[in-house]
């Protein structure tokens, strides 16, 4: 058999990393390798978006960390940066949850997207529908920073423990599948 992979242009990635005591080799060892995957995405001409949050969703609550909180090939040197973020910390709770943690960064970055994307709606409309260039100006002006409706957006968890959020994984698995909306369940 023979499966062809559809190439996603533009991804937002979530890493949602375990911040806890246990934790600081695995940091470690994850900022080493990044080099490797970023190498994927520059080779595949990826448009991404890389956030970083941790485990512990009472402190953190799904805030992004880092500075620039989010990572983006335009960038003088993503591959420094994200390695940077990914290295959050041994101070988090020892009850690891990814999913809600994850969840709470979706949702508040869902939000904000909407808003953009309101903005941008109003824009287009006051161009008209023969207005090529005002409509791209407008699509380029007002564009979220993560969470793009055109983006494929990924999870990815890095831990050393069990998952401990409360709550069904059925609501976690439903929530993120439509996370962008109807139609991008996939």
């Amino acid at each position: 058999d023979v499966f062809e992979q559809e190439a996603a242009s533009r991804l937002d990635l979530l890493w949602v990393i375990d911040n806890s005591a246990s934790m600081e080799p695995h940091q470690k060892r994850l900022a080493e390798g990044l080099d490797r995957f970023m190498k994927l995405l520059d080779r595949g001409n990826v448009d991404y978006r890389i956030a970083v949050t941790t485990t512990d969703a009472d402190k953190n609550a799904g805030e992004f960390v880092g500075t620039p909180a989010i990572i983006a090939p335009s960038l003088a040197n993503p591959v420094s940066a994200f390695s940077k973020n990914v290295r959050v910390g041994t101070e988090g709770s020892g009850h690891e949850e990814a999913f809600e943690s994850a969840r709470l960064a979706i949702e508040r970055e869902a939000q904000n997207a909407g808003q953009i994307l309101v903005q941008r709606t109003d824009c287009k409309n006051a161009c008209g529908n023969t207005a090529a260039d005002c409509l791209a100006e407008c699509s380029e002006k007002y564009e979220p920073a993560f969470m793009r409706p055109e983006a494929h957006l990924h999870l990815i968890f890095v831990s050393d423990e069990d998952e401990q959020s409360l709550g069904e994984l059925r609501f976690f698995q439903r929530f993120f599948e439509t996370s962008l909306g109807v139609g991008n369940e996939g």
